[in-house]
């Protein structure tokens, strides 16, 4: 059986998410059962993801399917624009995802978050949309800077204290680490003083956190940004102000994608977005640390296209 976009190279990064390799053996096997011929990839590291991945722009390879998390496919993103900053989405394989890392919350904004069972079906298809892709410019602890490609969610502050926070823990928790990771952040649980300037805009003041979205979810299905479209061109920016005795509060109208109606989440919508202020502060995307501020985020419209 030949593929719209030829035979899928399947990626996957042995260390990245609980299972991800016996996934994507199991969608090699599925394809097969297909009568398609499906070249796995086993990455032992980030950096060799990313050789990979650049590998199959240059080959002019059309369809790559990523296994793992939201941070497995960030790694993806930068090895595919490791040729070309200004590389267009037609000159780029089709992106393919399979959740198996202990986050996988962009492919939740397409309801694409199921077993390689039903998403063979989908792989098997010609359909594909464009989704504008996240470039983050911030700096290391020493000044350096750094820059990364991102599809779903960023934030700068005490969100990207918990991203670190989860980081730490064992992997083999799978996607109770975020959740797990709130209260061992808060100890460095604060309002710092930023400035973030936005289109139209710009506020200077003391903030907990700055959450910038391309994709609705995170932290393992909290609805974050619930509003978020991936393909318009524009972030979803929340600044949050909520104090601590309010957190608990916070956290489960975010649960329920509630915490927009609260006085102190506001939100705007944004194509750059760039956050400052006197010290640095710390930067994630996708859940993996960046650096910190300054901090610089803007969008690639249609940078790439997804299959569903």
């Amino acid at each position: 059986m030949d593929l719209p976009f030829g035979p899928p190279l399947v990626v996957v990064n042995d260390k990245a998410g609980r299972g991800s390799h016996h996934t994507a053996r199991e969608l090699v096997a599925l394809f097969k059962q297909h009568d398609v011929t499906a070249t796995l990839a086993s990455t032992p590291s980030v950096e060799s993801l990313r050789q990979v991945c650049a590998a199959a722009v240059r080959e002019q390879r059309g369809f790559v399917i990523v296994v793992g998390g939201d941070g497995t496919v960030r790694e993806a993103l930068n090895g595919f624009y490791a040729v070309g900053q200004d590389v267009a989405a037609n000159d780029l394989p089709v992106l393919g995802i399979v959740g198996a890392g202990t986050g996988s919350d962009f492919s939740r904004t397409y309801g694409l978050d199921r077993s390689c069972d039903t998403l063979i079906h989908h792989f098997l298809t010609d359909a594909t949309t464009l989704v504008d892709v996240g470039v983050v410019a911030a700096h290391t602890s020493k000044g350096a800077p750094v820059s990364s490609h991102f599809l779903n969610v960023a934030q700068v502050g005490f969100g990207a204290d918990v991203a670190a926070a989860a980081n730490r823990l064992p992997r083999s928790f799978g996607s109770r680490r975020y959740r797990m990771a709130v209260p061992l952040a808060l100890t460095r649980f604060r309002h710092r003083p930023m400035r973030v300037r936005l289109d139209g805009t710009e506020l200077t003041e003391e903030l907990l956190n700055v959450v910038i979205a391309n994709g609705q979810f995170y932290g393992a299905g909290l609805p974050v940004a619930p509003q978020a479209l991936p393909h318009d061109g524009v972030f979803d920016v929340q600044c949050w102000t909520v104090a601590p005795r309010e957190l608990a509060a916070a956290h489960e109208q975010l649960k329920h994608g509630n915490h927009l109606a609260r006085q102190d989440v506001r939100q705007w919508r944004s194509s750059s977005v760039t956050v400052n202020g006197p010290r640095p502060i710390p930067v994630e995307a996708d859940g993996d640390s960046i650096g910190v501020t300054p901090a610089t985020f803007t969008l690639k419209p249609h940078g790439i296209r997804i299959k569903i």
